[in-house]
């Protein structure tokens, strides 16, 4: 009967990975002119690992790295060589390192959700539990944090076994790898409490504790330790440190933010980090059904009870915040929402498996054909995070003029970087300080160029002065920006308020022009700065003291990268 049941799990679970590859498809055929979205990944840890990798400085935790004012190498977060993201980032050219885990990453949400659903008899069918399970593999995951959040549906599994007592080698196994390739600051330390208080509700129940729970929570903790050691240090030993995190400050503003985030959840999964994708189909699909059904199928209102609970921890979460505790600044406790895309899921299959068994399989197909829809077709109000997938099938049916992103390629464009570097006189050694305006700086620092400005998760207070001082100018135009750079911003760029923080996109043909540019250029020139790059014209540039070298672009670049001397 064992060998039946997995030989039978083994076919579904071939066919879904074969999906899973399928879907993935654009970006092996396209190569580097596939496009991958720019938000917390292209703008900063692809830039940083190059930057380190250049550097002779993957295994090196004690190295300082060239960027801003010389980044402890330990420091830099989701570039541990601990990590299973950042090796295959090293193993592999880099692109298809970033290829490589976009599938990985899939291929773990579905067979994940496919066990745990199979597992735990949510679901009676197992075709159910496949595309309950493809859905989810196809959502948006951000790719810099693993499977942080695509891989809970698979530890979920393993700590079920080990409860149990099965398969205790691979299910460890698993907890290892979970460990390694995900990120505790990003919803892995929600995991990790939440498999501590099942440890402790199960020690109360049978007087002893279960060891191989136990010891899959001692390897992802110890996993944490090694790859975010410094950080942990940093917060919790270090007197001399001061983060960025720590001058937040409450506002009005923030507060609101997150208050739309709390009511947003209840319409799309939210914030993008976590896989943005429309998910009211699947919410009043689950009520709708739970209120026709809910004298026969009692099981409902338990998940509706469950899914409340989470639903308002989250909300506690993300205001937590607010507290006057200096920690709860630093440390982001909203992340437990990392928990809400799985539990969504599960919902989804619960509903399904209701309808399907009570005849109503227009209203099945209806649903799952929703919740596809609203994976590939839901957009953001930001440039930051479109739609990648939708993007790429776009320009492999050849239709390149309506696409307003760079693709891979096109957004590091290490052509015509050496290009500018032999035109300047500057070697791509990371030795030359720049800044860079209405451009990532993560562009420059891929190139080889030494960045005074980034966007990093931790880094110091000092430092985030420095830059403050850069744009002061600049952010006294703009309340709403002077707040958020003067009280803790990852993003330590330089700003000019005519351009904003919204739009890093201008592409050559954009006619952007700043025309009162404030920029403190002589702390910039004390700071050691050398040139600016520009992805719009500073028209003003003289009368700040600014040298115009050039403007630069070609038949294949996206920008048009004009270069300021300081």
């Amino acid at each position: 009967m064992k060998t039946t049941m997995l030989s039978s799990n083994a076919k579904y679970l071939f066919v879904g990975m074969a999906c899973v590859i399928a879907y993935c498809l654009p970006y092996i055929i396209l190569g580097e002119d596939a496009y991958i979205p720019a938000g917390d990944f292209l703008d900063s840890t692809i830039g940083h690992l190059r930057n380190i990798m250049a550097n002779n400085s993957f295994f090196n935790l004690g190295a300082t790295i060239p960027v801003m004012y010389g980044m402890p190498r330990s420091g830099i977060a989701y570039t541990s060589p601990f990590e299973i993201k950042a090796l295959l980032c090293l193993a592999l050219p880099i692109y298809w390192g970033i290829v490589t885990n976009i599938i990985l990453v899939k291929t773990c949400a579905f067979a994940g959700m496919y066990l745990l659903l199979v597992r735990t008899k949510i679901v009676g069918q197992r075709w159910i539990a496949l595309f309950t399970a493809l859905l989810f593999s196809f959502v948006p995951f951000y790719i810099d944090y693993g499977i942080t959040i695509a891989g809970i549906p698979l530890i979920c599994w393993a700590i079920i076994n080990l409860k149990c007592k099965e398969k205790i080698p691979f299910s460890l196994a698993v907890s290892a790898f979970y460990g390694f390739y995900s990120s505790m600051a990003m919803g892995g330390f929600a995991v990790c409490l939440l498999l501590f208080i099942v440890i402790i509700i199960l020690w109360i129940k049978e007087g002893h504790i279960n060891l191989p729970m136990f010891s899959a929570l001692a390897l992802i903790v110890m996993a944490y330790i090694l790859i975010d050691n410094h950080l942990i240090y940093d917060y919790l030993f270090n007197p001399n440190f001061a983060s960025h995190r720590s001058a937040r400050i409450n506002s009005m503003s923030f507060f609101k933010s997150r208050l739309h985030y709390i009511a947003t959840l209840v319409w799309k999964n939210s914030p993008p980090h976590y896989g943005r994708c429309i998910i009211v189909e699947i919410i009043i699909g689950f009520v709708l059904t739970t209120i026709a059904y809910r004298k026969t199928e009692k099981h409902l209102v338990k998940y509706l009870i469950a899914f409340v609970i989470l639903y308002a921890i989250i909300a506690v979460s993300y205001l937590l915040y607010f507290l006057p505790v200096v920690f709860f600044k630093s440390f982001d406790f909203s992340r437990v929402s990392a928990l809400y895309p799985s539990a969504i899921f599960i919902l989804l299959a619960v509903t399904v498996d209701v309808l399907y068994r009570h005849k109503k399989i227009v209203f099945t197909c209806m649903l799952f054909m929703l919740t596809f829809v609203g994976i590939e077709l839901e957009t953001t109000n930001s440039n930051w995070t479109p739609r990648d997938h939708f993007t790429n099938i776009q320009l492999l049916a050849g239709n390149r003029e309506n696409i307003e992103f760079p693709t891979f390629r096109q957004f590091y464009d290490t052509e015509l970087f050496c290009h500018i570097a032999n035109d300047i006189g500057a070697k791509q050694d990371y030795s030359t300080k720049v800044v860079s305006i209405a451009l990532l700086p993560a562009v420059a620092e891929f190139n080889g160029f030494y960045c005074l400005d980034g966007y990093f998760n931790n880094y110091s207070i000092d430092y985030m002065k420095e830059i403050y001082e850069v744009n002061r100018n600049e952010l006294s135009k703009n309340a709403d920006l002077d707040l958020a750079f003067a009280h803790g911003h990852n993003k330590n760029f330089i700003i000019s308020t005519e351009t904003g923080i919204s739009n890093f996109h201008y592409s050559k043909s954009d006619t952007t022009v700043i025309h009162n540019l404030e920029t403190n250029i002589s702390k910039l020139r004390d700071m050691g700065c050398q040139f600016i790059f520009s992805a719009v014209e500073i028209s003003n540039h003289a009368d700040i003291g600014l040298t115009h070298i050039g403007d630069y672009t070609s038949d294949k670049s996206f920008w048009n990268i004009r270069v300021y001397k300081l």
